[in-house]
């Protein structure tokens, strides 16, 4: 139990896969996660849990270690918990998601897992992610592509295209401290709270984390912030 809670919490990257149908994906993922040294799958409610037939093993090759400690849950969020920032890969966004470069979203990933879990959500094969699961990514990726069914990446090419990013994303030559951004997006939520739209809240944090997340706020940017927050929400009055 002291591993499993180890794995889950520690910085990193964690790979998320949606309702996949069979184990060819999934070992093809396990395959690039091993490439680019990332080793933390989870399987939301596949539809098959054991490979009988070994279809995944055998194209999973280098990345048997992976493929074979995968977790398999029950719900997105079982997978999600312990993860400090979920980014999830999209063709399908509405026109009121904001969805970014899968390259800027890789860059990202690689400067937030240096202190916390990053999930990087994959949607299913054939209808990708629902607008409710996008609604509980901070960031939506975009690979570019041609129009139509062509343009739609098989998702372990999709893992295969972000997973390479974060691994030759350069990282910054100065570590700096790690700017709060949990504490920052729930006094933003609770500014929302205190004008009598708390309903809103939940869904502003998001935007709001994503937002700060590709400003790249440094600690002292963030605690500024965060303290202006809480001063604007004193002054509020109910």
């Amino acid at each position: 139990m002291g591993k499993e809670k180890e794995k889950t919490d520690a910085p990193g990257v964690r790979v998320v896969v949606m309702e996949p149908m069979g184990h060819i994906n999934v070992g093809s993922i396990a395959r690039v996660m091993a490439n680019f040294g990332f080793s933390d799958l989870v399987l939301v409610s596949p539809a098959d849990i054991e490979d009988v037939e070994g279809r995944g093993a055998r194209i999973a090759m280098g990345g048997l270690g992976v493929y074979n400690s995968r977790r398999v849950v029950a719900t997105l969020d079982e997978a999600l918990a312990g993860c400090g920032l979920v980014i999830g890969a999209t063709r399908r966004a509405r026109s009121d998601e904001t969805r970014i470069d899968f390259r800027e979203a890789s860059a990202i990933a690689a400067r937030r897992a240096a202190t916390s879990r990053v999930a990087l959500l994959l949607g299913r094969e054939r209808d990708g992610l629902s607008r409710e699961e996008r609604g509980r990514c901070h960031i939506l990726a975009e690979i570019p592509s041609v129009p139509g069914p062509a343009g739609s990446l098989n998702i372990s090419h999709a893992a295969a295209l972000i997973l390479c990013g974060i691994f030759i994303a350069p990282r910054d030559r100065e570590s700096r401290p790690a700017a709060d951004m949990e504490a920052l997006a729930a006094e933003f939520g609770n500014l929302f709270k205190r004008c009598g739209i708390d309903g809103e809240s939940g869904k502003a944090q998001i935007v709001f984390r994503g937002l700060v997340e590709r400003s790249g706020l440094t600690e002292e940017e963030a605690q500024l912030l965060e303290k202006s927050f809480r001063f604007f929400g004193s002054r509020i009055r109910k």
